[in-house]
C-alpha cells in the first residue's frame, strides 16, 4: 500500500517528556522496544497498550521541572496498528481538570508516544539509555516516524533509515542550515518523497519544489518555504554550507534529485499562493 505523503508542519518546540518517572502502583521499570511502552510490575506483569490507560506519570521537561501526564486512553496507530500504540496524553488545567496535551496532528490525532531518543539543542538526533521522550503526533519526530523513517529501522537491504529519520525531521521543521533552528509554521502542506522509496512523491498542482535534505539540514534550496521567516539572501549569510546551492537556477529540480548529500525531497505551496503564509495565521 501506497505511504501517505502529504503532512502538516510544525515549529521547533521542546519535546512533551525528556525523562520520566512512573508513580504507577507497584511499578518496578518501565522501557520501550522501538516505540512500544511496557511496564514491569514488581509481581513480573507487563503492561501495555491499552492496560496503560488512567496511568499517571510524574514527567521533568527539557527545563528540569516536573510535572504530571496522565494517559488517558491508547489505541493503534492507523499508520501502524499492527505494532504501534498511541496514547492520549494528559496535564490538569488551572481548574484541575485533566486536558489533551497535544494539538491535532496528520488525520486529526491528538495523541503521542514514547521513544528511546532525546533532541541536542541544535536538533540532532540522539540515542539515550537514560530517558525517554513522549513525541505527540503534531510533532516533527512523531511525523517522521509515522512516516516510515524510524531512526532504529533499516531497509530490506540493510541500510540504517537513522540518516533518513534526521533529514526528515530538518525538513519538516524547514531548518535548512541545520542548527535547530525552524523556518516554518504550524499547518504548512508539504509533499515528501526519498531516494529509497519509503514516500513517492505525490503530483499536486498547488505544489513546487522547495529543497533537497540530508542529515545536516538542505542541501540545496530552490526557495525557501516562507520567506517572511527566512528568505535565499539570509540563508547564504547563515549557512556557508548552502553558499552557491540556492536559487531555481543551481537547484532545478532535476539538479536537486541529483545533488549529492540529497535523502529526501519535499515540495511545498509558494508562500504568494499560500493564504496561512500572507495572513500570518499558523496553526492548523
Amino acid at each position: 500500500m501506497k505511504p501517505r505523503q502529504s503532512v502538516r508542519t510544525e515549529t521547533i518546540a521542546a519535546a512533551l517528556v525528556a525523562a520520566f518517572f512512573w508513580t504507577v502502583a507497584a511499578a518496578q521499570t518501565a522501557t520501550t522496544i522501538e516505540d512500544r511502552l511496557e511496564i514491569t510490575l514488581e509481581d513480573g506483569r507487563i503492561l501495555t497498550g491499552p492496560e496503560l490507560a488512567g496511568a499517571i506519570l510524574t514527567v521533568s521537561d527539557d527545563a528540569g521541572l516536573t510535572t504530571e501526564i496522565r494517559i488517558g486512553d491508547a489505541f493503534p496507530d492507523p499508520n501502524a496498528p499492527e505494532r504501534r500504540w498511541l496514547y492520549t496524553l494528559e496535564r490538569r488545567n488551572a481548574g484541575g481538570a485533566w486536558v489533551n496535551t497535544c494539538a491535532p496532528g496528520p488525520q486529526g490525532l491528538r495523541a503521542g508516544f514514547p521513544v528511546a531518543i532525546a533532541l541536542t539543542e541544535d536538533g540532532r538526533i540522539a540515542s539515550t539509555d537514560d530517558a525517554l521522550m513522549f513525541t505527540c503526533t503534531s510533532g516533527a519526530v512523531a511525523k517522521c516516524i509515522r512516516m516510515g523513517y524510524a531512526p532504529w529501522g533499516a531497509t530490506s537491504g540493510g541500510q540504517s533509515l537513522a540518516p533518513y529519520f534526521q533529514a526528515c525531521t530538518r525538513m519538516v521543521r524547514a531548518d535548512y542550515c541545520g542548527d535547530g533552528l525552524s523556518a516554518t509554521r504550524d499547518g504548512m502542506l508539504i509533499n515528501v518523497y526519498d531516494k529509497i522509496g519509503i514516500q513517492i512523491a505525490d503530483i499536486d498542482a498547488r505544489l513546487t519544489p522547495e529543497a533537497a535534505w540530508g542529515p545536516d539540514g538542505a542541501v540545496c534550496v530552490r526557495r525557501t518555504r516562507i520567506p517572511a521567516l527566512s528568505t535565499l539572501t539570509t540563508l547564504a549569510a547563515r549557512c556557508p554550507g548552502l553558499v552557491g546551492r540556492l536559487g531555481p537556477e543551481v537547484c532545478a529540480p532535476e539538479a536537486m534529485q541529483a545533488m549529492e548529500g540529497a535523502l529526501i525531497w519535499n515540495d511545498s505551496i509558494p508562500a504568494m499562493t499560500d493564504p496561512k503564509a500572507v495572513s500570518g495565521a499558523g496553526d492548523n
